[in-house]
């Protein structure tokens, strides 16, 4: 009775086949959900990132609200007429800005609200991860671009605010170009300043030598003599020529990216996020046009360029 008793309450094991079809089995369901929790990441980057530029919008209409409807549109790097400065003012994230200091002593690389989530998930460091608009509405004369600095009127500028981009997201530095030259000891590398501009990755190298030389402890003087031979730091993350926008390119049809500051389908490989002058956030799929020239023109009208000005600044780097 007793070796019968056993013989019924063994447990058998499972078949090398069972085993097979149940890890089969797992592993379908893992690449089911993979794809659903990286687009739930995503998801919850882009939301993030709308969020950032949202309240970025709040601190410039606060700022407009008791200028006449006046924001900064790039500004000196030595001193503080700067949106990244105004925003650091207008909510409070550091606790005293002085009359010594520029934007280059904004710590954007400890603040969430300066970086866009996407870019650091894409590979970027922390920085910076939007630009902004400083395109002058009027294009370039001949062959010479103007970026529109200062304090501006934004009605007295654009015809329709809340349609031109203020604020966008900057390309990755997996994306932007860099290549480097002669550098300071403390550097390591240089960006060179193709067009007369650096890249966002450029920018972010610039501005990590200066903190690593201490520099951000002195005034806007000592630090801007140290990053302008350079290419600039924070100050150079604007958007002032034709070419740095996404869907620009050369006259021989390279992507143009070696000088794109605007990042090209950063979010769900589809579009970018950008915050317009009336404060609203939005994202700006990218435009699949006949020709490359139609799809540049869309972009220089976001940007807030006059029909005249579009016309001069279309195939003009």
């Amino acid at each position: 009775m007793v070796a019968r008793f056993q013989k019924r309450g063994s447990v058998r094991g499972f078949t090398l086949i069972e085993v097979l079809v149940v890890v089969a089995i797992i592993a379908l369901l893992i690449a089911i959900l993979l794809p659903s929790l990286s687009r739930a990441r995503a998801q919850a980057r882009n939301a993030s990132c709308l969020s950032n530029q949202h309240q970025i919008g709040l601190a410039m209409n606060m700022f407009a609200s008791r200028n006449n409807g006046k924001i900064p549109v790039g500004a000196d790097p030595r001193d503080l007429d700067h949106w990244v400065s105004l925003v650091a003012r207008e909510i409070g994230l550091v606790k005293r800005l002085s009359s010594s200091m520029c934007v280059n002593h904004i710590r954007v690389d400890q603040l969430d609200l300066y970086q866009c989530p996407e870019r650091t998930a894409q590979g970027s460091a922390p920085f910076l991860g939007y630009v902004s608009n400083s395109l002058n509405p009027d294009g370039p004369s001949g062959t010479d671009w103007r970026p529109l600095d200062g304090i501006v009127s934004v009605a007295g500028r654009y015809k329709m605010p809340a349609n031109v981009v203020y604020i966008i997201d900057a390309e990755t530095e997996t994306k932007a170009s860099y290549r480097t030259s002669n550098a300071p000891p403390e550097m390591g590398a240089e960006p060179v300043n193709s067009l007369g501009y650096t890249s966002p990755k450029g920018a972010r190298v610039n501005w990590e030598s200066a903190v690593r030389a201490g520099k951000l402890l002195q005034d806007y003087n000592a630090l801007g003599s140290y990053l302008e031979p350079f290419g600039g730091g924070l100050d150079c993350l604007d958007v002032w020529r034709g070419a740095q926008l996404p869907q620009y390119q050369t006259p021989d049809y390279r992507t143009g990216s070696q000088f794109r500051r605007v990042a090209f389908e950063l979010h769900m490989n589809r579009f970018v996020n950008a915050m317009f002058y009336d404060g609203h956030a939005a994202g700006i799929s990218m435009e699949k046009r006949a020709t490359w020239q139609e799809n540049h023109r869309v972009w220089l009208q976001r940007f807030g360029l006059t029909p005249d000005g579009i016309a001069a600044a279309l195939n003009i780097p």
